[in-house]
């Protein structure tokens, strides 16, 4: 028996929900049929009706319950999908045995010599060769032209952050510029629904395209709340494509959290990558690592939710994000230097003082622009935010200091700062900061790139500590303009004298400390060492000497270590011959390693691509926004982080699959209209001035 393709009737009669009912073919009805009937009768019946199917020992029909009580086109007066049929809930009447066979056979009967069966089955039969689809596009041209130019305005008040309440003003503009606009789907609700929709559809068909290419996924995950005080979960995935030579982080979606416990994160986090497409049987074969921040509910040792993941899926990927670890690694160094915390409080009283007080703000700015200073704002410095903010509130105090001092002076409450600016060894200490957060800014930053592996981020952390280990040993940049700075005019009011009392930072205590501190936090474990030297297998420089030779009997075990982790097959003889061939410039790659190189590179060292989707999360979901749902934030982040530009995008197929789940078209007569706006006496009064 042919059962209808999914996606054929889905097109036509266009469920909501995009679901089909769950029945039994022939052969697994035969080990479940209806109680008054053996396997043989029931395959003696199900020849005779092909569209006979048993759910839960009770009948059905199969092509009515994909038409789900829709008939579309078909649909005549007094004609209606009988909702037993359809639901699979048809059983036999009576006691006896032979009275439920007859009363089955009379059920059978009047069902297939029903008109709403006999309708169903031929718009079944239309869609299959899809001619109701091109006749009902044709019909509806006129419509449809309407309705895009409504997809366009709503699909560009999405992408520019803008309430979905604008689309009644953007509508009127387009009516005075002379757009057939229809006179439908004017609203603010009908605007959510159709974003809804778009989305819907773009990720349908992005995550099918992903599923059925079989690509291995890194899941990126980082929980946050939105303004309205929700927690939710971005969730990311990071794969290799066919058609990108480099891997691509792409947006899932954001889920509120009813608990923020491991246990409701994991399983928010399964259900989400689901309802995607990716199951856990695809998952079982694909899934090759997971990356978040260090928080103890997800990366918890005996209950976290990397903890639960490693349980269902053994062989993956544990990461916890490079770019907090070096976060840690700094807050590690601070602390393990009680001098810094002096350093530290008196920088932030500098931000609590022109945080909160915009009448010192202003000051501050009145005394820069008069000593010719480029006025920065001063952030929190060494604070929960990443090393990068902190080397740039750090540069913004470096950058006023005159002005700063000059703003203590002139006021009696803050002599005491006053003072601790005319202290060299504070101006020594802050070039010291400055000095030893550009190199972790350099660092983070790079960690951040979506392009990096694991064999590229153990460079970089070498290539950062080998200029930290130098800026023990010879003052940086900063340090050697002092000198020359404070002879300067903007620095000739600041009295500079060296304190008995403070004699500022332990210099080489305290980039020690940072780098032991790094090496502790980055790739010290055995695991990680591990990881990275089964990574770096297929990385030339990293082998023993130049002279390796295949075959090299310690490279094959760790190839099929290798193999094992990342889920994928380098046969034996294309290994050797990439060793052998290694010199030779007009030798390729054999693509087994081409693809087990793209496929390392999946694995994300980094998290930083969830926070950036916080970032969109807290454009879209502003204060004057806070109203807006988790789901209708997600949807919005969807045509921001994975919608093409307006001057690219096709409405055109959003559109027609509108249509065919029979929404209303912009011309549709039917649509209720809204009122006109009626304005005051007043403003009339006036306009008629002019």
């Amino acid at each position: 028996m042919e059962l209808v393709d999914r996606h054929d009737i889905e097109s036509v009669v266009g469920n909501d929900d995009g679901t089909v009912s769950d029945v039994l073919t022939v052969e697994e009805a035969c080990t479940s049929t209806i109680s008054c009937w053996s396997k043989k009768l029931f395959q003696y019946f199900s020849k005779l009706f092909p569209w006979i199917q048993v759910k839960n020992g009770k009948l059905g029909c199969n092509v009515c319950s994909k038409v789900r009580g829709s008939l579309g086109i078909e649909k005549a007066k007094a004609c209606h999908v009988s909702e037993e049929w359809s639901n699979f809930l048809v059983k036999p009447s009576g006691t006896l045995k032979l009275i439920q066979q007859a009363s089955v056979r009379k059920k059978i009967r009047e069902h297939s010599v029903s008109k709403s069966h006999n309708k169903a089955e031929k718009l079944q039969n239309t869609a299959k060769i899809g001619i109701l689809t091109t006749a009902m596009d044709r019909l509806n041209e006129k419509a449809i032209a309407a309705t895009i130019h409504i997809f366009n305005i709503v699909y560009s008040l999405a992408l520019n952050n803008k309430p979905m309440a604008d689309i009644e003003g953007e509508v009127q503009l387009q009516k005075i510029n002379g757009v057939d606009v229809g006179v439908g789907l004017h609203s603010r609700k009908t605007a959510i629904t159709i974003i809804q929709h778009i989305s819907s559809q773009i990720r349908k068909a992005l995550f099918s395209k992903i599923a059925s290419c079989k690509s291995k996924l890194c899941v990126i995950i980082d929980e946050s709340s939105t303004v309205a005080q929700k927690s939710v979960l971005v969730i990311y995935i990071r794969c290799e494509l066919s058609t990108h030579q480099d891997p691509v982080n792409v947006f899932v979606d954001l889920k509120e959290l009813d608990s923020t416990t491991a246990e409701v994160i994991t399983e928010t986090l399964f259900n989400c990558l689901s309802e995607n497409g990716f199951d856990k049987d695809y998952l079982q074969d694909n899934l090759i690592g997971f990356c978040s921040d260090g928080a103890s509910a997800m990366l918890g040792s005996k209950s976290g939710v990397a903890s639960r993941i490693v349980r269902e899926f053994p062989n993956i990927v544990i990461w916890h994000c490079l770019s907090h670890r070096v976060q840690l690694a700094l807050d590690d160094a601070v602390n393990s230097v009680s001098q810094v915390n002096h350093f530290k409080m008196f920088l932030e009283k500098i931000y609590s003082i022109y945080h909160v007080s915009n009448k010192h703000q202003l000051e501050l700015h009145n005394i820069a622009a008069d000593l010719e200073l480029e006025i920065v704002k001063i952030g929190r410095i060494l604070g929960p935010l990443w090393v990068a903010c902190s080397a740039r509130a750090a540069k913004a105090v470096w950058r006023v200091y005159p002005a700063l001092y000059k703003h203590f002076s002139n006021c009696k409450n803050f002599l005491g700062m006053k003072k601790k600016m005319e202290n060299l060894c504070f101006l020594k200490d802050l070039a010291l900061m400055i000095e030893i957060l550009e190199e972790l800014s350099l660092l983070s930053l790079a960690l951040q790139d979506r392009d990096v592996s694991l064999v590229k981020a153990d460079r970089l952390l070498c290539r950062c500590i080998r200029a930290l280990k130098n800026l023990k040993e010879n003052p940086g940049k900063h340090e050697v303009q002092i000198d020359t700075m404070i002879r300067t005019e903007p620095f000739k009011d600041i009295p500079f004298q060296v304190s008995a009392k403070n004699t500022g930072l332990p210099r080489a205590q305290l980039i020690q400390s940072v780098i032991d501190n790094m090496k502790s936090r980055l790739f010290s474990t055995a695991n990680t060492r591990k990881l990275l030297s089964l990574f770096s297998l297929l990385e030339p420089n990293s082998w023993p000497s130049d002279l390796t030779l295949s075959p090299w009997p310690e490279g094959e075990c760790q190839l099929r270590q290798l193999n094992e982790l990342i889920k994928c097959n380098i046969p034996v003889n294309d290994f050797r011959d990439y060793i052998d061939n290694r010199y030779f410039s007009d030798c390729s790659l054999p693509p087994s390693i081409q693809q087990a190189k793209k496929i390392i590179r999946v694995i994300a060292v980094s998290s930083a691509e969830a926070e950036r989707g916080f970032s969109i999360m807290n454009n879209i979901a502003t204060h004057e926004r806070s109203r807006l749902t988790v789901s209708n934030i997600s949807h919005l982040m969807t045509i921001k982080i994975l919608g093409k530009p307006i001057s690219s995008w096709g409405p055109e197929i959003y559109v027609k699959s509108w249509l065919r789940r029979n929404h209303h078209t912009a011309t549709d007569l039917r649509v209720k209209k809204k009122a006109a706006k009626q304005y005051d006496e007043n403003s009339t009064a006036i306009w008629s001035l002019f």
